[in-house]
């Protein structure tokens, strides 16, 4: 499954390079958990909710036998270490509330534009993450306040959020090959 950790990362991500402009200033995006208990941001702001998330069994990791190091750096002909990966992923929805439509939909499209960037890709590969757009458009999720006065523009779209996970093991080799080789006649 994705983790809290990969998901923390995506919104650091996307704050460090999504730029607002407030109050003829520029601060880095801010992004919460859709749904979450307590005060809410100003305006504007990036929500996320995880739509669904992987489970992904052991039969589909596969098994890669590695050379064993020891601490020095040299083999240790007496271990193997083997890695199992397994691809993880969760379909997430994002989008930028605001009281604007404008700041909405230029943000929504701004988000849009750096997750399906070279830019953007690259950034996310360092945390381990590869997001993949599942919407073909950005979606108007406006929605009408209670007491019929106002709006909250929504703007989003869906990803889907993949990681590699791997867990390694080190593990005593069968027969170790010697060193020394003896032929008898």
């Amino acid at each position: 499954m994705i983790t809290a950790l990969d998901l923390e990362n995506f919104v650091s991500i996307l704050s460090q390079n999504i730029p607002v402009l407030k109050n003829g200033q520029t601060s880095p995006l801010k992004v919460i958990r859709k749904n979450q208990m307590g005060e809410r941001s100003s305006y504007p702001f990036g929500a996320y909710q995880v739509i669904s998330d992987s489970k992904v069994y052991d039969h589909q990791a596969s098994v890669f036998p590695k050379e064993a190091f020891l601490e020095n750096g040299s083999i240790d002909p007496t271990k193997i270490k083997l890695e199992k990966r397994k691809l993880v992923y969760a379909v997430v929805s994002f989008e930028i509330n605001s009281d604007s439509f404008g700041q909405a939909r230029s943000l929504a499209g701004a988000v849009w534009d750096f997750v399906d960037s070279p830019e953007g890709l690259k950034a996310f590969r360092v945390q381990n993450l590869n997001p993949s757009l599942v919407s073909t458009e950005i979606q108007d999720r406006t929605l009408v306040l209670p007491g019929f006065t106002s709006f909250e523009y929504r703007y989003g779209f869906d990803f889907k959020l993949e990681a590699f996970k791997t867990k390694s093991t080190t593990v005593d080799t069968v027969n170790p090959i010697s060193n020394q080789v003896t032929l008898e006649e």
